[in-house]
């Protein structure tokens, strides 16, 4: 706010923003509105640049997406005058996305990206593992627990702020709100489908294969949908953050690679829920079937939502190629890149890192650090620059690793 002429706050609902905007409103002395107040947005509604006019001094405006109007109202008003901070708004689907609203700001608005709870949020950790990774000596511990046990908790859970603070029945219920006020009240704001009915069976079918392809016809062939159907399904539900999509990572490496992206759930605990997994299913899955979607889901969201706050800005994608070779995630920093493949095994060796190493040899000096994050104790070499990691790592705090060096004792 100290640059920008409006901040946009973006994420889903229940992730915290309201909350979080009060409080600036009230520190910094703005006028807060909200339109999912029905006068508020009638009023909106009527006459956008009337409405934005009345609201006088620097002013905090919550789920803005539900007028899109008012993104070019707040235009004119920000040209009119180009002081920075005149506008705090919040927006429960993604307006970078919303073709009514995309185009409306250029150059005008910051767009900040507000998830549910990172685990080191909740245990206060005011660093970013992403910025230790792109170090040449990043930070690393042994936890004290070898397994899933010690990541049932934050996995089940996930990270909305009132899923964590209940249990059980009580947080089934949750999710279930969530959901179904998902599909009959935010649906509308972001998208006009035939088919709205379904987009609950998809996301449920998302959920089971998350981290899978997201090939709409393949769905669609699965849910009796056409792939456009389920395209347009599938662009919804990443609008309003339900669904976190990761493209593929393509550079010239002599293989042919994947173009299509990834598909995940957005919270781990919203996985959960959609699956039907308590942490009972998450810890006795011997197959695999349930805890290595749901481990990959919360790793993957949970180093996504650390690159936010992270001084190191960076591209997430991940790698797959016509020889089979995968690797979970792909961090671009410039032209530094680090590579993390995720295993819910509690032991982890070279074969782990081989996709890794392939990478490595490909990319030369290019190539920071490979990490294999597995639910074993110890932090141990894979050879030159790769590394097997706790996953607890991700948060906990840390000792230094030399470069390619051994495991602490």
């Amino acid at each position: 706010m100290e640059t920008a002429r409006v901040t946009a706050i973006l994420g889903p609902r229940q992730a915290g923003k309201t909350t979080l905007v009060r409080r600036i409103a009230e520190e910094r002395g703005l006028t807060y509105v909200t339109l999912d107040d029905d006068t508020v947005r009638s009023a909106a509604l009527s006459d956008p640049y009337g409405f934005v006019l009345t609201l006088g001094r620097p002013a905090a405006i919550d789920e803005v997406q539900r007028v899109p109007d008012l993104m070019l109202a707040l235009k004119r008003v920000v040209d009119d005058d180009p002081t920075p901070g005149r506008f705090l708004v919040t927006g429960s689907a993604n307006l970078q996305t919303l073709p009514t609203i995309a185009d409306a700001l250029p150059g005008r608005v910051d767009y900040l990206r507000l998830d549910p709870f990172a685990e080191a949020e909740i245990g206060r950790q005011t660093t970013s593992v992403v910025d230790r990774l792109f170090d040449p000596n990043p930070l690393a511990r042994a936890t004290d627990v070898a397994g899933r046990e010690p990541y049932a908790e934050a996995t089940i859970g996930g990270g909305f702020p009132e899923a964590r603070m209940r249990a059980g029945r009580a947080r089934e219920r949750f999710f279930a709100g969530y959901l179904a006020a998902l599909v009959d009240r935010q649906l509308d704001d972001v998208a006009s489908l035939r088919t709205a009915d379904r987009v609950l069976d998809l996301l449920r079918l998302v959920a089971s294969r998350s981290g899978a392809l997201a090939e709409p016809y393949a769905l669609g062939r699965v849910l009796g949908l056409d792939g456009k159907t389920v395209r347009a399904q599938l662009n919804a539900l990443e609008r309003l953050f339900a669904v976190r999509l990761v493209p593929a990572w393509s550079t010239n490496l002599g293989a042919r690679v994947t173009r299509t992206a990834r598909v995940y759930v957005a919270d781990s605990g919203m996985l959960a829920s959609l699956l039907g997994a308590d942490e009972h299913v998450f810890l006795r899955d011997q197959t695999g079937q349930f805890a290595g979607p749901l481990l990959e889901t919360f790793v993957v969201n949970e180093l996504l939502r650390q690159a936010g706050w992270a001084s190191t800005a960076v591209r997430a994608s991940y790698y797959r190629d016509d020889r089979q070779r995968e690797i979970d995630l792909v961090l671009e920093a410039g032209r530094r890149v680090v590579v993390v493949e995720i295993k819910a095994a509690a032991t982890a060796d070279r074969r782990d890192a081989r996709h890794l190493a392939f990478l490595r040899d490909r990319l030369g000096d290019r190539f920071v650090r490979g990490v294999v994050l597995y639910t074993g104790t110890a932090t141990v070499s894979l050879g030159d620059r790769i590394v097997a990691l706790p996953i607890s790592a991700l948060w906990r705090p840390a000792a230094a690793l030399p470069r390619g060096g051994p495991a602490p004792s």
